[in-house]
Formats: structure tokens, C-alpha cells, sequence
């Protein structure tokens, strides 16, 4: 789990670190299209289990990739936080 944490704070510092160069209106557009996958990926997974009879190891990939998505999500949203909050 350690590991996990790191790679989750060291992607929300690299978007950030890409957030500090640009103006914000730039860095909301950049954010919402960079969003926009990852929910359209996770969307997908559901109405694949929502739709179909995925086999055991089906759903464990499934809920790997929809858990990747969420915390590339999570990122995302967080390192925006702190885009604004340094931005004050």
C-alpha cells in the first residue's frame, strides 16, 4: 500500500507541476479533458457488468482498471486543489 501512496503523490505533484505552467483558464480545459477519459473508461466498465456475465477473473480486471481510473481521477481533482490554493 506504501507504494501505492507514493506513485498517487508523485502523479498529483507532476500535474501540478504542469498545472504552475499554465494560466487558468488553460489548466481548467487541460483538467476537464484529461478527466473526461477516465470517466468515460469507468462508465464502460459498468455497463459491461451492468450488461453482460463477465466471468470471476473478468470482474477482478475490471475493478483493477476502474480503481486505476478513480485515483487517476482523484489526482486530478486534488492537484487542482492545490493549483488554486498555491495560486492564492
Amino acid at each position: 500500500m506504501h507504494n501505492l501512496e507514493e506513485n498517487d503523490a508523485l502523479e498529483k505533484d507532476l500535474l501540478l507541476s504542469r498545472w504552475k505552467e499554465m494560466p487558468q483558464e488553460e489548466v481548467l480545459s487541460e483538467a476537464f479533458h484529461e478527466i473526461r477519459d477516465p470517466i468515460y473508461r469507468m462508465t464502460g466498465y459498468v455497463s459491461i457488468l451492468k450488461t453482460t456475465n463477465p466471468t470471476s477473473d473478468e470482474i477482478a480486471q475490471i475493478i483493477s482498471s476502474l480503481f486505476t481510473d478513480v485515483i487517476h481521477s482523484k489526482n486530478i481533482v486534488d492537484s487542482i486543489y492545490d493549483y488554486i490554493k498555491v495560486g492564492r
